[in-house]
């Protein structure tokens, strides 16, 4: 369930990352990340091809996240999930038939700035 570094997985499920890690690399057991699993001070994430959902609300508040590569894998990106992500500015989502929730990147004022908002691979 939680291992030495803080981290809280349930049934292939990130609940939490208890410590405040600049750098998140995401265990490859993990198939889905929870609402507000990843800390607010994260930098970079590395999102495993194990993870097929990332969960409503889960980088919420995310505020030094600047990109992130979502894999071919996640088939899901829940509601709110990188809403808040204030520095974000660089998202490649290499699924194209990945389902978006309502608002998933709302409040991403650096994103919503840059060209080509949501990059899809090979869609494009």
């Amino acid at each position: 369930m939680s291992n030495a570094h803080g981290v809280v997985i349930k049934n292939g499920v990130l609940l939490e990352w208890k410590t405040c890690d600049r750098y998140v690399r995401i265990p490859d057991t993990v198939k889905i990340i929870g609402q507000n699993a990843i800390p607010k001070g994260a930098e970079t994430v590395e999102i495993p091809n194990s993870v097929i959902e990332i969960g409503e609300g889960a980088f919420c508040g995310c505020y030094n996240l600047e990109r992130i590569v979502i894999p071919e894998s996640v088939t899901k990106i829940g509601s709110r999930s990188f809403s808040g992500c204030e520095s974000l500015c660089s998202v490649v989502i290499e699924n194209g038939d990945v389902e978006i929730g309502e608002s998933a990147f709302v409040d991403c004022e650096k994103l919503a700035d840059a060209n080509g908002f949501v990059i899809v691979k090979d869609i494009l």
